[in-house]
């Protein structure tokens, strides 16, 4: 790959995220440098880094227009962005990105709204306060234009983009917005959020149960689901109206980048015995080496917070390992009898 870079330049290649990665490994330092301060606008002086620049040029991986330089390949930013963002940190109220100080780098109104975020990491912070903070809402009518504040926070987005800063503000419909680390999870009565995946208190909607009876039909999960697993149309809505109506259910589903890719709740909740059983299900078991320990965390947790439970089961549909395996991790353990079947004890 990096031989038809050099020999017929970038334009004469579709290049896949894989080749891109391949390219981006085998620039130097200064060359990674120049290409990162391109894309954040700063000035480039061709005198001070010739040679460099005119490999970038020749290989089609950077063009001059007009003295300007622009980055040709698309996935080599996906990965520059991944690569080089920071957080950011709040620091004697003022907005730092590691070292560098990040006052110079937004706008007055933008640096306040983003303290407003970083003193409440991890908490919702509501239109009504984001409102108050933008504009002298005390003697209007109309108070705010919730349109004027997404505008607001997607200019903010773009400023952090450019800036290589990674966009860590997560939106909460109709309710506001909200700056999330690792360390943290965010919780409404309806929603969680946790390491980039959104817990939604499951409804009973169409929606559901289109996702379902899509991801039921797939071959390689049907060799892993329990036979008593809801199939048809009118298996699905009755298990939906179950997960949502009984008080001994307690389900999310779950979303990553605006998309439903599963499920995890509590049933058989028995408050006497103070048990419960989890259930869960991704629609692509690769997921599972990804997300399962956050998804199975969240769940632990609300069955300690919100229902004081002591004993939590875990039945894995087709002893899948990747399952088990997380499951052993966060502390259950492997019935004697039932090999599928783990528990763990809370308190």
């Amino acid at each position: 790959i990096l031989d038809k870079v050099q020999y017929f330049g970038y334009k004469k290649f579709d290049y896949n995220l894989r080749e891109s990665e391949i390219i981006w490994n085998s620039l130097s330092e200064i060359q990674r440098r120049l290409i990162r301060r391109i894309l954040i606008g700063e000035t480039v002086r061709k005198e001070e880094f010739a040679a460099d620049i005119d490999y970038l040029i020749k290989t089609g991986i950077i063009s001059n227009k007009k003295q300007t330089y622009t980055i040709n390949l698309p996935l080599l930013t996906n990965i520059l962005l991944k690569s080089s963002t920071q957080s950011l940190k709040l620091h004697n109220h003022t907005v730092w990105s590691g070292e560098e100080l990040m006052t110079a780098k937004f706008s007055a109104k933008q640096n306040h709204i983003l303290r407003l975020l970083l003193e409440n990491v991890g908490k919702v912070v509501s239109q009504d306060q984001i409102a108050d903070n933008l504009w002298d809402t005390k003697d209007s009518e109309n108070k705010f234009s919730v349109w004027a504040i997404d505008k607001f926070i997607q200019r903010l987005r773009l400023r952090m983009k450019q800036n290589l800063i990674a966009d860590k503000i997560i939106a909460i419909k109709t309710k506001g917005y909200c700056y999330q680390n690792t360390t943290h999870c965010i919780r409404t009565e309806e929603l969680i959020i946790k390491d980039g995946l959104k817990f939604i208190l499951m409804e009973n909607n169409k929606d559901n149960v289109y996702f379902y009876n899509k991801a039921f039909q797939k071959k390689q999960l049907r060799k892993v689901l329990w036979q008593s697993t809801p199939k048809t149309d009118k298996e699905i809505i009755d298990w939906i109206k179950e997960v949502t109506t009984a008080e001994s259910h307690y389900y999310f589903s779950i979303w990553k980048n605006k998309k439903m890719i599963g499920h995890v709740g509590l049933d058989r909740i028995n408050c006497l015995n103070q048990s419960a059983r989890m259930g869960f299900f991704l629609d692509n078991p690769k997921l599972w080496d990804k997300f399962g320990k956050t998804i199975f965390s969240v769940m632990i947790n609300e069955a300690k917070n919100r229902f004081h439970l002591q004993f939590l089961s875990a039945d894995v549909a087709g002893d899948e390992p990747t399952q088990i395996r997380i499951l052993e991790q966060l502390g259950f353990k492997k019935d004697l009898v039932k090999k599928s079947l783990l528990t763990l004890e809370l308190f």
